[in-house]
C-alpha cells in the first residue's frame, strides 16, 4: 500500500497538467454517485468478509500462525525498530504489512478478527486502487462492473477468510 502511494504521488507531481485537465472544475451528481458506488462495493466486501471472519471453518487452513504472532507481537510494543525489513514471519514475509495489521488489532481487538480484519482493510484499499486504475484505461460503467466482479470473487473472498499478507 506504500508503495502505491509513493508511485501515486510521483505521478501527481508530475503529471499535473494532465489531472488538471481530465479531473472536473466542479463536483456534480454523478460524480457522487460513483463516489457512493464505489464505496457500497468496498462495503460489500468487508461485510462479505466479516460476516463469518471467526467460523471454525476458518481455524486452522495452514500455517497462519506466525503472521499473528508477529501481528500480535507489534501489538504488544515489542516489535523492531525496521519496519522496512523482510524477516517477518517465517524469516522472510515483510513486517510493514504486520505492522499495519497490528494498529487495526489495537482498534478491534486482539483476537482473530482484529487480525484478519487489518489484511481485510488493506485489501479495501486496494479496491479503490483497482478502481481508479479500470476507469482511467476504460470508463465508469466498465470500472463499476470489474469492481463488482473482483469484490464478489469467491477466490479473493476465500483467501480474505486466512492470515497471510502475501
Amino acid at each position: 500500500v506504500l508503495s502505491l502511494v509513493l508511485i501515486a504521488l510521483g505521478f501527481i507531481r508530475r503529471e499535473r497538467k494532465l489531472l488538471r485537465a481530465a479531473l472536473p472544475d466542479r463536483i456534480n451528481r454523478g460524480h457522487i454517485a460513483e463516489c457512493a458506488s464505489v464505496l457500497a462495493l468496498v462495503c460489500v466486501f468487508l461485510y462479505l468478509v466479516t460476516r463469518d471472519i471467526r467460523s471454525w471453518r476458518f481455524v486452522s487452513i495452514g500455517d497462519e500462525h506466525a503472521f499473528f504472532d508477529v501481528a500480535l507481537w507489534f501489538s504488544d510494543g515489542r516489535g523492531p525498530q525496521n519496519l522496512f525489513t523482510n524477516e517477518g514471519a517465517y524469516g522472510y514475509h515483510p513486517m510493514l504489512s504486520s505492522y499495519l495489521v497490528s494498529r487495526v488489532m489495537q482498534v478491534f481487538g486482539e483476537d482473530v478478527f482484529g487480525w484478519r480484519l487489518g489484511y481485510n482493510l488493506m485489501v479495501a484499499i486496494g479496491f479503490i486502487f483497482f478502481y481508479a486504475l479500470a476507469r482511467t484505461m476504460f470508463n465508469r460503467t466498465v470500472a463499476l462492473v470489474a469492481l463488482g466482479f473482483i469484490v464478489t470473487s469467491h477466490y479473493i473472498l476465500a483467501f480474505a477468510h486466512i492470515g497471510y499478507n502475501n
